[in-house]
């Protein structure tokens, strides 16, 4: 799979990565399960999906996968620019690709792929000095940066 660097992944943190825990087993593969809950949820199988991903990436390993659980993914290759679109107009629901954190801290891939997308949050910088500095978008109202918390992340806590 993947040419052989595909492993299975315990968590979104990459080993190396600050974030990253041992600690946290790869969960077992239950396709059984999976089909269960589709079942529960009241969906008809096979669920059709359109899954987008770049045009150098192939994704038949995960089409295979799905399609196992009742799945039907139609792939759908497309230009970087294109599918960059999409994701920002919201029209790829769902989506293959990947994210590098550059400087090895996780919480710099998470902080911007994952977070609910409201003026409500605090983005994440990496300083020259290689500390991170808070960048409020409406969520502290005052105007000393939030709290850092044990982690060394900042923390916001509302207004």
């Amino acid at each position: 799979m993947l040419k052989g660097f595909g492993v299975p992944a315990s968590q979104l943190a990459s080993p190396g990565s600050v974030g990253f825990s041992p600690d946290i087993a790869v969960p077992p593969r239950d396709v059984a399960a999976a089909r269960r809950l589709l079942d529960e949820a009241g969906v008809v199988r096979p669920l059709t999906v359109d899954l987008d991903l770049r045009e150098d990436r192939s994704a038949d390993e995960i089409r295979r996968q799905l399609a196992e659980a009742g799945i039907e993914a139609r792939l759908r290759p497309l230009p970087w620019g294109e599918a960059l679109r999409r994701m920002r107009a919201g029209q790829a629901l769902f989506y293959y690709g990947a994210m590098v954190a550059d400087t090895g801290d996780a919480g710099d891939i998470l902080d911007s792929a994952l977070h609910t997308p409201t003026r409500r949050r605090v983005s994440a910088s990496t300083t020259t000095s290689g500390t991170r500095a808070a960048r409020s978008t409406g969520c502290c109202s005052r105007p000393d940066p939030p709290p850092r918390s044990s982690t060394g992340g900042t923390r916001c806590s509302g207004s």
